[in-house]
């Protein structure tokens, strides 16, 4: 047997045969001298010569600051001699032309019908000005069906951009600063994935020194091209004004998608020259399948998730969570062993010891399968159809359930995440995740409060079908000292905590009397026939402290635009008329529609092109989009993020300097995903196993007691506040949604609060709605569909205000279409307020109690409390963390009493009044009340009683995204 594939080589018209792997299919080894007059006006690779037939790429030591890939001029026995090298340069601007892109005498076949990677070097002379600056493309001599990829100033932005005739043109890619320098060398990279994207329409990616710049996913599928009619080019476009000015050297094609970790760095494979030049073929060649499988020992598994191991065989049960059988089973696969997970997948392997593994999954040839077959996906990993037979009916009666195999000889380390409709078998073992927690010394990511993260980070320990409550590590095992110099020190948990006798209260927060403060008024917002909102959703809501004004984005309609708003009081909302639409106060480009979105400003940047940050997610399970603007009001930079579920948000962690993207799953029905990275745009592209499984509802959830359903996790945000992560479970309670469009209200979502000390484990201990959703009947503007908005919360005075969206619904409105349905109609913005640090207060009544921390370490030398006790007294007395006797001068004897209701109220002793002998030594807090709550403490660097923890959405009176100012935030700007 044997199929169409891309990877044959057309060589004088005689057929090569390959196997199904990568292969270097053109290869140029650049070594002209720029003098070369009638190089600068042809083709670069117009030239026999340039193809190298030989030498094999070995993998070099680290040069020029990079592991991979190395620099072509320093490398020693990177293709041959690079000493020798003298690279080829490009024509400028104001050179003699390139001559044509169309000659059928040079080029390789490089087809957007086909995945492919095309990878060299270059050093730019100079940067584009507002034309184009083309680096490589395949071009038709028709005229239609080019791609090229080129540098471009958009808007004064440095852009790279895939130019598509006939497929959506002017696709970019983000530009960083450092990679765009002139006169350097950098490697360069393009991939094409030809089944990738939520349809299949074929994935762009871009990389710069084997760093993701992210990917594009095409708006229309490319239809076939002749294969006779397409070349290839390095450095031209046929127009004198749009030349490059670059040098290139060792330029390759690869006949797939390429890992960064393969980018020039492996087998050149058969690269043979053309007598008539260099035209390599990519398309309609024949390719022959293995007909017996591979040989070897099974791999060794790790899993992720809930799964069962049986044997292959007629009769077996297929899936956890359907009654499917295995109807028939190829000879040599029968009796081996295959995992029994669920018919959606979505569960994380890692391979423990090396050998080989086997992936069945649907005939991509019958219609129906052609939908939900992952043999594209398998194939561009490297999985290889073994055709023994070439298909077979895995269970039931319909073609749809006819099936073929896939084999890959994997290496331990390698990661997967198969999503629905793939089934693993040939493994010789399969065993659950490791332990949680790694706390040997020096082994993880030693965080700011003494936690030690595990080695292998982020966990990949969630157990998709345990309903158990989340387990937290550092809980369970708190540092033997604990660090607190970052913000104020919080009783959400046991962290701090020792011993007490004081009893933990929750708080609660009230809503503002005055809700909404936003409503739908403008066009924009009422929408047409479509439903009324002005709604946050995770959009932001973060008060800049250098124009001194809040700043809000919020959807404006429902699923129609975003728009922008400022207030000088968190109250009263100005909506400015913009340029983005003339007239109106819309910032969403109006070529996206929204669904799910959170902006995030970045103060410290060094780019101002990036002091805003949005992660934008239109409706659907396609790709969300990443922009960055200097203003929050222009966005560029846009990227194609990988594709994820239609609610899916981010946030920054700044404790650890992550980007998180919070992505909605469905292993336990609604849940999340977690994906983190350095940099933000970098970040939005990744493999599906550098995303594992994270949060979801749990047991401990309580059902609503009308409605009876079991309760998800239907969206999650998060923002850094003082010392901890502040996160908001948006809990999804019901009804569905035809139950909902049949009355025309909204489904009812709820806020709780969660809080972390490394930014992946979550405790909950309260849950009860915070922010509850006012339930049908109460005919109120917040009487369902409650969401918290990306930044939690803002500072005023001593207060917290937690601004969120709700939705009234109009029962008038039962439109069958979701567009048109009251369930999603009327939707505002209120507020709802709760003390400073008012999560948890450790509360005496007047008998007194006790509270002792663990051993603590500091630099600071005031200690503040937040404390309410008028009717009642707080002192504290400082230990030795060793011994446990009281420090002199630091007892409870010596402690002037506090009775005050205060949220930075400073203690001294009489003898006492900094804590400055003690920094750096452990210590340990003993606070004794009576009458009252003790909210926070916090040891300051000065007797301002600022705290340098995190402001969440910030305030009047805070300069940046900490508090450095303590007391002179109170009462500004109220």
């Amino acid at each position: 047997m044997s199929k169409s594939c891309f990877a044959g080589l057309f060589i004088s018209s005689m057929l090569v045969t390959l196997p199904l792997q990568s292969k270097t299919v053109a290869l140029w080894k650049l070594d002209y001298e720029p003098t070369n007059a009638t190089l600068n006006t042809q083709c670069l690779i117009d030239h026999a010569n340039d193809l190298t037939a030989s030498g094999a790429l070995t993998g070099a030591a680290p040069a020029g600051g990079w592991a991979l890939p190395p620099n072509p001029d320093t490398t020693v026995n990177l293709l041959g001699t690079p000493t020798n090298n003298n690279s080829v340069y490009l024509t400028p601007n104001d050179s003699v032309p390139y001559t044509s892109l169309t000659s059928a005498s040079f080029g390789a076949k490089v087809n957007v019908t086909n995945s492919f990677t095309i990878e060299g070097w270059l050093s730019r002379e100079a940067n584009p000005g507002t034309l184009w600056h083309y680096m490589a493309g395949a071009h038709l001599a028709s005229g239609s069906g080019r791609w090229i990829l080129s540098l471009r100033n958009l808007n004064g932005v440095l852009t790279w951009m895939i130019y598509l005739q006939n497929y959506g043109n002017d696709m970019s890619f983000p530009v960083p600063e450092s990679p765009m320098t002139t006169n350097q060398w950098r490697h360069l990279a393009l991939t094409y994935n030809r089944n990738a994207g939520a349809t299949q329409q074929g994935v762009w990616s871009l990389f710069i020194n084997s760093q993701s710049y992210g990917t594009i996913t095409n708006s229309i599928r490319p239809s076939a091209i002749t294969a006779a009619d397409s070349v290839f080019a390095l450095g031209g476009r046929p127009n004198a004004l749009n030349m490059a000015s670059e040098s290139l050297d060792y330029w390759r094609v690869s006949d797939t998608v390429l890992s960064t970790n393969e980018f020039l760095n492996a087998n050149p494979g058969s690269v043979t020259s053309h007598p008539a030049g260099l035209v390599i073929f990519l398309t309609g060649q024949t390719l022959s399948e293995p007909d017996t499988p591979l040989e070897g020992v099974g791999a060794e598994l790790t899993l992720q998730g809930a799964f069962q191991v049986d044997t292959f065989t007629e009769g077996a049960l297929l899936f956890l969570d359907r009654t499917y059988t295995i109807a028939v089973s190829p000879d040599w696969l029968r009796g081996q062993l295959f995992l029994r997970s669920s018919i959606d997948g979505e569960i994380s392997m890692t391979v423990k010891k090396s050998g080989v593994l086997t992936a069945i999954t649907a005939d991509p040839n019958d219609p129906v399968a052609a939908s939900y077959t992952q043999s594209a996906l398998l194939e561009s990993l490297g999985f290889v159809w073994t055709q023994a037979p070439a298909t077979f009916q895995l269970f039931g009666t319909s073609s749809g359930d006819i099936s073929r195999t896939y084999q890959k000889q994997v290496t331990a380390g390698d990661m997967f995440v198969f999503p629905k409709w793939v089934v693993l078998a040939g493994f010789s073992t399969a065993e659950g995740p490791e332990p949680p927690f790694d706390t040997q010394e020096g082994r993880g990511e030693l965080l700011y409060n003494g936690i030690e993260l595990s080695t292998n980070w982020p966990p990949q320990t969630v157990d998709t079908a345990d309903w158990s409550p989340m387990d937290v590590p550092y809980l369970e095992e708190p540092p033997e000292q604990i660090y607190i110099d970052i913000g104020r020190q919080l009783f959400v948990d046991d962290f701090l905590i020792a011993t007490t006798t004081l009893q933990r209260v929750y708080g609660m927060p009230e809503k503002y009397s005055g809700n909404p403060v936003l409503s739908p008024e403008t066009t924009l917002e009422l929408n047409g026939n479509n439903n009324d909102a002005a709604v946050p959703k995770s959009g932001g809501l973060w008060w800049d402290p250098h124009e001194k004004l809040f700043k809000l984005w919020y959807e404006a309609g429902w699923i129609h635009t975003i728009c922008y708003a400022t207030s000088t009081n968190g109250i009263d909302w100005v909506r400015p008329e913009l340029d983005v639409v003339p007239g109106t106060n819309q910032v969403l480009p109006t070529d996206l529609t929204p669904d799910s979105w959170t902006v995030v400003p970045d103060w410290t940047t060094g780019d101002p092109l990036q002091r805003y940050k949005m992660y934008m997610h239109p409706p659907g399970s396609s790709g969300a989009i990443c922009m960055t603007s200097a203003d929050g009001i222009h966005w560029v930079n846009r990227v194609t993020a990988t594709a994820s579920g239609d609610r899916s948000t981010m946030f920054y962690n700044p404790f650890r300097e992550k980007w998180i993207y919070s992505l909605r799953a469905s292993w336990r029905s609604r849940s999340r995903d977690y994906r983190e990275h350095d940099t933000f745009l970098r970040g939005a592209t990744w493999e599906t196993e550098e995303a594992v499984h994270w949060l979801a509802a749990d047991e401990d959830d309580p059902m609503d007691p009308v409605i009876q359903r079991t309760p998800q996790l239907y969206n999650f945000d998060a923002v850094a506040y003082e010392s901890i992560m502040l996160g908001a479970f948006e809990i999804h309670h019901g009804p569905e949604n035809p139950d909902c469009m049949a009355v025309g209200l909204p489904k009812i979502t709820e806020l709780n609060f969660a809080y972390s000390r490394d930014g992946f484990h979550w405790s909950r201990p309260d849950r009860r709605a915070h922010i509850p959703a006012e339930r049908w009947g109460s005919d109120k503007w917040d009487t369902g569909y409650v969401q918290s908005l990306g930044n939690i919360c803002t500072i005023q005075d001593d207060k917290l205000w937690f601004y969120y969206s709700g939705f009234q619904g109009d029962t008038n409105r039962l439109s069958s279409s979701w567009m048109e349905n009251g369930m999603y109609d009327k939707g505002a913005m209120g507020i709802a307020f709760l003390r400073r640090d008012g999560f948890v207060g450790m509360t005496a009544d007047g008998t007194g109690g006790e509270l002792l921390t663990h051993p603590l370490l500091f630099s600071g030398s005031c200690l503040f409390v937040n404390v309410d006790c008028p009717q009642g007294e707080l002192r504290v007395e400082m230990q030795d963390a060793e011994t446990g006797a009281a420090i002199s001068n630091f007892t409870i004897a010596d402690c002037n009493p506090v009775s005050t209701n205060s949220t930075i109220q400073r203690i001294i002793w009489q003898n006492e009044t900094t804590l400055k002998e003690w920094r750096g030594k452990p210590v340990r807090f003993r606070f004794s009340l009576t009458n009252g709550s003790l909210y926070a403490f916090w040891v300051s660097r000065d007797e301002s009683g600022r705290s340098d923890g995190y402001v969440a959405g910030g305030g009047p009176g805070y300069t940046g995204t900490r508090d450095t100012v303590g007391k002179e935030a109170l009462g500004v700007g109220l």
